[in-house]
């Protein structure tokens, strides 16, 4: 797997310009690996205001590497999950998307997580893109009272035979991660967290969480909600330096969620269950993230045992997307020391 991992990045001169060293500072990358304490990570170097071209992202089943298909969920009439997945005998990475994002918000992760030897799986939650909710009531809420999202999860990788798996959980798809990781613990090689809110309920997490934006519904004039996704979502910076990019998100994003659906709440967690996991983890955090700073971050490294924290510099809450690179990169170390 490290041959192809390193065959696939040399196409990318990836390497050439990062060094991994564990534990240290990818300081080519302009990445800081943090402790817990609250030394600075390094600057970014200047390539950052050149960022790579958002590649072809081909939807399923166009692209031979790729087999798509649907999950009918049980219990849930006419709900069905659109995933796509790449194939293949390596470990499976199983990627839970935003509230803004879709199965096809993955285009930089797809291809290059698949040539370094990963089978990667990704789904559309309940009502977008792909996705049927299955009947709503008046509400928009599931008449047969289901769709919980730990359980779509059960459903799609039961469909597709995964026994143990890596589980990639972007902003509030972390938190459907999390809840997922309570209740089926045994099938996870690995946790990846990114810019996630966790779904943490105890109060030393929710009261600054909810300190962060201002309070209030999506509909009310000037409350955090109210901004625009891209300027919630991408980091200042990326606007200034993509604005292609900048343009590409946000054309995905008004085409994720075709249907509004009121989802129920995902299942709390607590720190007994964070401090209980038996796994390794990944925390990734963009240091100019208006959901999930780095000071959120870094208290949750230090609670989550077997972690370890990486800040990207100059990105928001989109890293995966604002800095493709140096973010493929930190994922796919990590899964390559902690593979099967």
């Amino acid at each position: 797997m490290r041959d192809r991992y390193d065959q696939s990045f040399s196409r990318r001169s990836l390497l050439q310009r990062c060094t991994f060293v564990a534990g240290a500072t990818l300081s080519a990358c302009g990445v800081g690996v943090d402790s817990g304490s609250d030394r600075a990570v390094e600057a970014p170097d200047n390539s950052y205001v050149t960022a790579p071209p958002l590649p072809p992202f081909t939807p399923p089943p166009e692209l031979d590497l790729i087999g798509a298909g649907r999950v009918e969920l049980p219990m849930a009439a006419g709900a069905t999950l659109y995933y796509w997945d790449t194939g293949g005998d390596g470990d499976a990475i199983v990627m839970v998307h935003a509230g803004t994002g879709s199965a096809y918000v993955w285009a930089y992760q797809q291809q290059t997580f698949a040539e370094a030897g990963y089978r990667v799986v990704a789904y559309s939650r309940r009502g977008y893109r792909g996705s049927a909710p299955g009947p709503v009531d008046d509400s928009n809420r599931a008449l047969d009272g289901s769709g919980r999202p730990l359980d779509d999860i059960e459903a799609l990788v039961t469909q597709l035979g995964l026994e143990r798996f890596h589980l990639l959980g972007h902003a509030a798809g972390g938190g459907i991660a999390n809840g997922y990781i309570k209740e089926h613990a045994d099938r996870i090689l690995t946790s990846v967290s990114v810019a996630a809110l966790q779904n943490i309920a105890d109060e030393d997490w929710t009261i600054p969480m909810n300190s962060i934006r201002v309070p209030g519904s999506a509909a009310d004039v000037g409350t955090f909600n109210a901004n625009p996704a891209e300027l919630r979502e991408l980091g200042p910076s990326y606007r200034w330096a993509n604005p292609d990019g900048l343009a590409a998100w946000v054309e995905l994003e008004h085409g994720n969620r075709p249907v509004s659906v009121a989802h129920p709440p995902g299942v709390e967690v607590s720190w007994a269950d964070i401090e209980s996991r038996m796994f390794p983890t990944l925390l990734i955090a963009g240091d100019a993230d208006l959901y999930a700073p780095p000071s959120m971050y870094r208290y949750l490294h230090s609670r989550v045992p077997g972690s370890e924290l990486h800040v990207i510099p100059e990105a928001g809450h989109s890293v995966y997307w604002e800095r493709p690179e140096t973010f493929n990169h930190l994922v796919l170390d990590f899964l390559d020391r902690h593979s099967v």
